[in-house]
């Protein structure tokens, strides 16, 4: 099979044996708790994953702007950072908190791990899941303005954020 991903910065396309791979749908699921326009409480076991979101501030944030000479401004990085889920556009909502716990112990996301994702679509579209195997867990999110439609999912190993991947779903 066909896969593409990242390593560091760098796009890599390669190839992996079907054998290797394990689809989220054939994983333990967590349990959607509460669900709302601005809280999503995820459950399974002693385990609890809370996601806040609420509408973008922009005070405090950087904003760059590019000015094609044939076109209309518009923004091109947000913190320094390229804004996933917009299309030109300043973003509306952005993600405030991502929280995991497991038992007594709490592992909060670091603002750096959220901080370029926008467009906080329905929370419906966030999902969780364990990987018994492994212990990982996965927590994968679409967003959109619409025509900035993206995926980001999280993996996080061992009470510590492993890895976060984000493309285009189309």
């Amino acid at each position: 099979m066909l896969v593409d991903y990242h390593k560091g910065k760098e796009h890599r396309t390669g190839y992996i044996h079907r054998s290797r791979i394990v689809h989220l749908k054939d994983m333990t699921a967590f349990k959607q708790i509460i669900v709302n326009d601005t809280l999503l409480k995820l459950e399974l076991n002693d385990m609890q994953i809370t996601i806040k979101s609420g509408t973008f501030v922009k005070a405090g944030r950087k904003i760059s702007y590019n000015t094609p000479a044939d076109a209309s401004p518009f923004f091109a990085a947000i913190d320094g950072k390229m804004p996933w889920g917009t299309d030109g556009a300043l973003p509306r909502t952005e993600y405030k908190s991502i929280q995991l716990k497991i038992g007594n112990n709490i592992l909060t996301f670091p603002k750096s791990g959220y901080n370029d994702l926008f467009e906080i679509g329905s929370f419906h579209r966030t999902l969780a899941y364990l990987d018994k195997t492994t212990g990982k867990i996965y927590i994968e999110a679409g967003n959109s303005d619409g025509a900035g439609s993206y995926v980001v999912a999280w993996i996080i190993n061992n009470a510590k954020i492993e890895w976060r991947e984000e493309f285009i779903p189309f």
